[in-house]
């Protein structure tokens, strides 16, 4: 939008700016200009930014070298253990009011990922990470876990492309109680 908080510094304004141009790019209405400007202040953007433009650049006009370097400034962050990964935000203060959740790193980059490039190496250990940085079986906050669970979905859809279809069935004293048949994502 035009109208801007006064109290917002060009930071949050340009961190604002991306997400809105997200938001159009995920309803088909991406504007590459627009698109364009937003990558000028890549400089400005924290890490789910960056994830959020490379998704926003990806959605409107596919990837590019752009995104090329979104991906490297991304990967140099990934924090990466035995079965699991993560994105961690190098100034967390910095956009903890703005953004407020460790997960959402991780969850932005995952969506990202999964947009761009799906079969990146890593995508799978980002999703273990996403997964398991719940804590007593919840992400930190609303936002956070809109994003981990879009991220999640796009991850297991992409994955199971062409799954086979599987069966299940439930008996009750030895007898059939039901019968289903699951023939992958829809």
């Amino acid at each position: 939008g035009k109208w801007m908080n006064i109290w917002w510094s060009p930071e949050y304004v340009h961190m604002a700016q991306a997400r809105v141009a997200l938001a159009l790019a995920r309803i088909g209405q991406g504007d590459a200009g627009f698109n364009a400007l937003v990558y000028g202040w890549q400089s400005d953007l924290s890490l789910t930014g960056k994830a959020e433009l490379m998704e926003t650049i990806a959605l409107t006009t596919g990837k590019d070298r752009r995104t090329d370097g979104l991906l490297q400034d991304l990967e140099s962050a990934i924090h990466v253990e035995a079965t699991a990964a993560r994105i961690v935000e190098p100034d967390s203060n910095r956009w903890l009011a703005f953004w407020d959740g460790d997960a959402a790193p991780s969850a932005a980059t995952l969506s990202a990922l999964m947009a761009a490039y799906p079969d990146h190496p890593l995508a799978d250990r980002l999703a273990i990470g996403l997964a398991e940085s719940r804590s007593s079986a919840r992400w930190t906050n609303t936002y956070t876990t809109i994003r981990a669970f879009g991220a999640l979905s796009a991850f297991a859809a992409y994955r199971e492309q062409g799954a086979p279809a599987t069966g299940a069935h439930g008996m009750l004293g030895g007898k059939p109680l039901f019968e289903a048949i699951f023939n992958g994502p829809k």
